[in-house]
């Protein structure tokens, strides 16, 4: 298909990371019901900053969940999970989250600390999940209808690189951005406001535009392996890793595969 002058200065790429897709939702019960067991602002650091790897189900690696008060304060090597999770966030050698994400703001950090400092008392925030543990459902409940139509915006959640891989202008990176976790094939996905950062093996940076159907791609050429992230609302979600692979959708499927834990997810 020629897009023509739709191609933006930038990049693409997966962005959930590659990781085990594994696991039931972890819960701690509070007084009967079910919730995280943590204060708001301990629950709202994890979900930033963590969830994306250390939550259900796990990804990019990650070995432990981490986003109830059972698994903070559980005990390795004479120390809780909270107090190793502080000691790395503070990590200048191999800091959580890891690079390219941002690390935790130096003030949530301290907040943290206070809250592990304190005996790590429970809290009463209530349920919390992590951004891939959401049903299935298409959020802008519309669709692309057009078939092999050429456009832009066509079949968000399809690998793009199958067709896009020739002909006259080829894509080298492609995929689709959406508001949550497991969305459908040709549900239209983000609208728009959204960059998708890749940096390549050479240090290249490219900053691709999210476009209204949610889809995103690039004809340049790269080197791989590459490192993503997505930008959106004054937030960031990264890859943990780099991949080698520019088909970000064939990976980031409705229920993910090669283990990527879903579809590339808005911060």
């Amino acid at each position: 298909m020629k897009l023509g002058g739709s191609l933006f200065t930038i990049g693409v790429a997966i962005v959930a990371a590659c990781g085990n897709d594994i696991g039931t939702p972890n819960t701690y019960d509070v007084d009967g019901g079910t919730g995280t067991g943590l204060p708001c602002d301990v629950q709202q650091l994890i979900s930033d900053h963590c969830a994306s790897c250390h939550g259900s189900p796990l990804a990019g690696g990650a070995p432990v969940r981490l986003t109830t008060y059972g698994d903070l304060t559980r005990v390795k090597n004479g120390s809780t999970y909270a107090a190793l999770s502080l000691a790395r966030m503070r990590s200048t050698t191999s800091p959580m989250p890891p690079s390219p994400a941002a690390p935790v703001p130096t003030n949530l950090i301290d907040g943290f600390q206070a809250w592990v400092d304190s005996g790590m008392p429970a809290g009463d925030c209530g349920g919390g999940t992590g951004p891939f543990d959401t049903p299935a459902q298409c959020t802008s409940n519309s669709y692309w209808t057009g078939g092999d139509t050429e456009s832009p915006v066509m079949k968000p959640g399809a690998a793009c690189l199958g067709c896009h891989s020739g002909g006259e202008e080829p894509f080298s990176l492609g995929g689709t951005v959406y508001p949550t976790a497991h969305e459908p094939n040709d549900c239209n996905g983000a609208m728009g406001g959204a960059t998708v950062q890749i940096v390549d093996a050479n240090g290249l940076t490219q900053n691709l535009a999210v476009n209204s159907a949610g889809n995103f791609y690039s004809a340049l050429p790269v080197t791989f392996p590459i490192r993503a992230k997505v930008i959106a609302n004054g937030g960031e979600r990264a890859m943990v890793g780099a991949v080698t692979s520019g088909d970000c959708n064939s990976c980031h499927t409705q229920t993910g595969a090669s283990m990527a834990p879903g579809r590339i997810v808005l911060p």
